[in-house]
């Protein structure tokens, strides 16, 4: 669990712990429940263009100010090795002394080079379930399973030697992939791979009039942005919540640093699943992720609260896009009034409970 920052009334950023890059819109699978590629992913509308430099950006993040600068950045996309930049940002971040790590569905890493793989100190791997459940979600199957644990062999290979990257599985879990957890575990263990930590994530879904609402109440804040909140929309009541718990309970049972997120009590976790509109009593009153992390675009944009930019890397600085009057806006709106309707569905407001 980060550091939980103490949110300013002004709406003022001290600290950044996290920056997330997403170098590309673009992915080669279309998993059903994805908010970028999915049923209702905003990427199946124009997204914008891919503009982002990675010379600008390694001087964008080499200039903040220490307490600024982000401790870690996480490389993402889309898919980020569709991205041919990817490497160079990872080096650059590395030669900054930061902790670069990238989300991947791992079907590409067979080819990632040695000096590439050594930028890195994390993988995360996302991966839903074994092949009969990559299917049912439209992941495409046995030859994404197996092209990713080819991609997950050979970087165990190359970590033998260094100590580095570290693995760790990121699973959504999802209807169709209940009761299929374990076996995806145990596929990955006959396969060879260590995994160095767990973690399976509650679907994140709204209803419609939340989505609308959080969309309007960002807009009036900080301007338009990208329709994020609409992929959102869902339903995710055909989960057997008594499976899922008793299979959860098991994993943790073999696994004890399994993570589940977000963190919630059996009855919590049914509230969660069956009514789309409920939120956690524990999630607290203002979102404090704002305050400390940052997410860049494809576009360059910045973001604090997902869709809706408060600035542009190519416009301004790190220091003064994070303090800048949009983000500061949204901060002490928040901090006056509380949650927005969609956070429910949002992580980086879990991130500091």
């Amino acid at each position: 669990m980060p550091d939980r920052p103490t949110p300013r009334e002004d709406g003022v950023s001290d600290t950044i712990g996290e920056l997330y890059v997403m170098g590309t819109w673009r992915c080669n699978l279309r998993c059903r429940m994805c908010p970028m590629w999915g049923a209702r992913g905003w990427c199946r509308e124009d997204p914008g263009g891919e503009t982002l430099d990675v010379g600008q950006l390694v001087a964008w993040v080499a200039d903040a100010p220490d307490a600024l600068r982000p401790r870690t950045v996480t490389i993402s996309g889309g898919e980020p090795l569709l991205w041919r930049p990817w490497s160079a940002l990872a080096r650059g971040l590395a030669d900054l002394g930061l902790r670069v790590a990238l989300t991947t569905n791992a079907t590409l890493l067979a080819d990632v080079p040695d000096p590439d793989l050594a930028n890195l100190r994390q993988i995360n791997l996302s991966l839903d379930g074994p092949a009969v459940v990559l299917e049912a979600i439209d992941r495409g199957g046995e030859d994404t399973l197996r092209r990713a644990v080819d991609g997950l062999r050979r970087v165990q290979r190359f970590r033998a030697a260094i100590g580095r990257p570290g693995l760790r599985l990121l699973t959504v879990i999802t209807a169709e992939g209940v009761g299929h957890l374990e076996a995806l575990l145990a596929h990955l263990e006959g396969a060879g791979i260590t995994l160095d930590s767990l973690l399976f994530q509650h679907p994140m879904v709204l209803t419609d009039g939340a989505a609308d609402a959080q969309r309007r109440e960002l807009t009036a804040l900080v301007g338009p942005g990208i329709m994020y909140w609409d992929s959102l929309v869902g339903d995710a009541s055909a989960v057997d919540v008594d499976a899922l718990l008793a299979e959860l309970e098991a994993i943790r049972a073999r696994y004890p640093g399994a993570v589940i997120a977000p963190a919630l009590t059996d009855d919590e976790t049914r509230a969660y699943y069956t009514d789309p509109a409920w939120t956690p009593p524990g999630l607290g009153d203002r979102c404090l992720g704002m305050w400390r992390d940052l997410s860049v675009t494809p576009t360059g944009d910045v973001w604090i609260c997902p869709g809706h930019p408060v600035g542009n890397v190519a416009d301004a600085s790190l220091e003064a896009i994070v303090n800048g009057e949009r983000a500061r806006t949204l901060r002490r709106h928040v901090h006056r009034h509380g949650l927005m309707p969609g956070c429910r569905a949002c992580f980086a407001a879990y991130n500091y409970r």
